[in-house]
């Protein structure tokens, strides 16, 4: 499982995969590390019940990428990603802030006292590091995509998004199972998930300077990303302004 961070692969992983009686999880991998576990797995063995071996890592290297499927030529690629560039970036500040507050515990199911305060928490954001981050989660989500078509081969690849399991989870946990080869059983309850969602549905419910963050994005590649309602619509601009916004698309 290849991913960006905050496009919902722990939750995937870990309340789904890793306890599905037909898949041995053996964890995160951190660069080379992801080849070793392969290998790890493949030389001790797993139970006959055992129809895959799962993974997940962030880090795609070209020549260890083929290097792993080299070592597991029937691998099959489960590509996660985020359609709204804005709701990324979102995701990784709020993650960050929770990271200072010594809260980041609340990204999990946690009966802390704190944490239904802090989940979920509009926030008032600096929109240029928004926009910066925004740029990089973009640059790196193709430089990801381009290293998997570069050595895909032959190999089986799912592509799937963070939305889609916002939209429908139960197909989307369904589809990935049946992708894997697997048994499509749901075994995560309301009741037993250990990660939880930390940001609204509608995308300016989870900001308090919403008006500052509509301006900063429109006229440009994340227009659309907003989702500005019936009636709204984006600020004119001067012809300077909106020539700065369109060069800041990255390549």
């Amino acid at each position: 499982m290849l991913f960006g961070g905050q496009t919902g692969s722990t939750h995937l992983a870990q309340d789904f995969l890793a306890g599905h009686p037909e898949i041995a999880w053996v964890g995160e991998g951190q660069n080379e590390c992801t080849l070793e576990l392969a290998r790890r797995a493949r030389t001790h063995g797993v139970a006959s019940r055992i129809r895959a071996i799962g993974t997940k890592t962030q880090f795609v290297d070209e020549d260890c990428f083929r290097q792993f499927l080299a070592v597991v030529p029937q691998t099959r690629i489960v590509h996660i990603t985020r359609r709204n560039a804005i709701a990324w970036g979102l995701s990784d500040m709020r993650k960050g802030k929770l990271r200072k507050q010594g809260l980041l515990q609340c990204t999990r199911a946690s009966p802390h006292a704190n944490c239904s305060a802090a989940q979920q928490a509009p926030l008032h954001v600096d929109v240029v590091k928004l926009k910066q981050l925004v740029a990089s989660k973009v640059r790196e989500e193709r430089r990801r995509a381009q290293h998997i078509a570069s050595a895909l081969g032959g190999h089986a690849l799912l592509s799937v998004a963070y939305e889609d399991m916002l939209e429908d989870e139960a197909a989307y946990v369904s589809r990935v199972l049946r992708f894997v080869g697997v048994a499509s059983t749901l075994n995560a309850s309301g009741a037993s998930r250990r990660y939880v969602k930390l940001s609204r549905p509608r995308l300016r419910d989870n900001f308090m300077n919403w008006p500052e963050v509509v301006r900063a994005f429109c006229h440009g590649p994340y227009e659309r990303h907003l989702g500005l309602e019936a009636g709204e619509s984006c600020p004119a601009v001067t012809r300077s302004g909106l020539r700065n916004t369109l060069e800041e698309e990255p390549r």
